[in-house]
Parts: structure tokens; C-alpha cells; sequence
């Protein structure tokens, strides 16, 4: 699949979805644990607080070693009834740029034969040559966390003959 196909963006955020084999629940936990999340994003470092007001961070390496990658952000909702996360004030650090203030949404939705729909949504207030980076960023980054992402879901979700 090419993640980048399904990646949109407009003047105040970006979004995609995909379906993953594996259920909402299975999704929300990649996300809020911090062992699973430190797992499939391949991260140096990750502390998930699962709570309103709780820490997300997660520090990670890209083919340089020398050059860390960050993420820090506030939990603004977790609900477990209707598999939405949202993560406010994100900052985001690499090598190349620095952006804040932005906002994450993901919603899980189960649609029938083992199967998940997963909705991302970031919003931020970019415009000119910081919207023109931003996307840049989103179309580079995203693709390889959505294939991390899904590869590790749908290896959870593997049953083995008895």
C-alpha cells in the first residue's frame, strides 16, 4: 500500500485513513501503551500518560544515529467508549525543523470481518513557507509511522493454527 496516496491536506491540516486487520481496541492500545508504542515506531524513548492532561513523548533516531526526532504533546482525551484519542499542544523536533501547536485526532471504527478503520487528523495553523515545510514533513513522516504502524497491528492480530 502507498500511504502517501491516502494523505490529504488543506489549508489548516492534514489527514488520512486505512483499515487495519485487528480491532479498535487493538489500535488504541499501539498508541496509549507506552511499551507498544516504543515498539512499532522503532523509538529510542516513549512515556504515554493515558489521561486528560497526561505526557506524550516518544524521542526516536532516522538513519543517522546522531540526529534525534521528538515528539512532546498534551493528552486531551482518551475515550475508550469511542476509541478516540486526541493529543494537543504537540511541539515536534528534528534535525531539519521545528513545529507547535499542533493538534492530533485519531478515531478507530470497527467495520465488520476483523477489520478497523483508522482516522488521523492534525490540525495546525501554518501558512506560506511553514505550511509548505509542514506538509513536506507530513508527506515524508507519515507514510513510514502509517507502515509501522499497520505491520505491527496486523502482526498482533495473527492467529496460529492449534
Amino acid at each position: 500500500m502507498d500511504f502517501k496516496e491516502i494523505i490529504q491536506t488543506n489549508e489548516t491540516s492534514a489527514h488520512a485513513e486505512f483499515l487495519y486487520r485487528g480491532t479498535p481496541e487493538s489500535g488504541m492500545l499501539a498508541w496509549l501503551d507506552t511499551k507498544e508504542l516504543k515498539q512499532w515506531w522503532k523509538a529510542e524513548s516513549a512515556i504515554v500518560e493515558p489521561f486528560h492532561g497526561g505526557m506524550f513523548y516518544i524521542t526516536w533516531f532516522e538513519k543517522d544515529k546522531n540526529l534525534q526526532h521528538a515528539i512532546y504533546g498534551i493528552m486531551d482525551k482518551v475515550d475508550t467508549e469511542n476509541n478516540i484519542i486526541e493529543v494537543s499542544k504537540i511541539m515536534y523536533i528534528s534535525p531539519a525543523v521545528k513545529m507547535g501547536h499542533l493538534h492530533l485526532r485519531i478515531s478507530f471504527q470497527a467495520i465488520g470481518d476483523d477489520q478497523t478503520k483508522i482516522h488521523i487528523v492534525h490540525t495546525h495553523n501554518y501558512t506560506g513557507h511553514a505550511l509548505s515545510l509542514y506538509n513536506t514533513s507530513v508527506y515524508e513522516a507519515w507514510p513510514k509511522s502509517f507502515a509501522l504502524l499497520k505491520k505491527y497491528l496486523e502482526l498482533q492480530n495473527r492467529t496460529f493454527p492449534n
